[in-house]
């Protein structure tokens, strides 16, 4: 579970750094961009691919499942406002990274629980051997 979840935010980098939505949105649509609009299409993919490395820190670490989740939710906001932005073939793209993240956060939910049981379970057999 731990490989697959770390296999889909490095899939979700890679994507990121290939879809800076306001610059590709525009070139896709053939509009003029302005320096500054293009500009904060780079800065709010970066925040995105920022949040993205964050989480998938947070997961290699295993102690950091709430954690990473909260940078998938930082991750997806950043998409949402880059969605509005976008033309619908860089849109669609944009939702089905979403769609990823979301894939992404349940995964890491049932790892987390999957978790806690087992140290429950651990905690359980501790209590039987010490009280025997």
């Amino acid at each position: 579970m731990r490989k697959a979840v770390l296999i889909t935010l490095l899939a979700l980098s890679f994507v990121v750094g290939l879809s800076a939505p306001a610059v590709f949105a525009a070139e896709l649509a053939n509009q003029p961009t302005s320096g500054q609009k293009a500009e904060k299409g780079w800065q709010d993919a970066l925040k995105a691919q920022s949040a993205l490395l964050k989480a998938w820190f947070a997961a290699e670490k295993e102690a950091g499942y709430d954690q990473a989740r909260a940078y998938l939710d930082e991750a997806k906001a950043w998409y949402v406002r880059a969605k509005k932005k976008a033309g619908k073939e860089v849109g669609q793209k944009i939702a089905d990274i979403e769609k990823h993240i979301d894939e992404t956060k349940v995964a890491l939910k049932k790892k987390a629980k999957e978790s806690r049981r087992q140290i429950a379970d651990l905690l359980k057999r501790a209590v039987r051997i010490v009280d025997r």
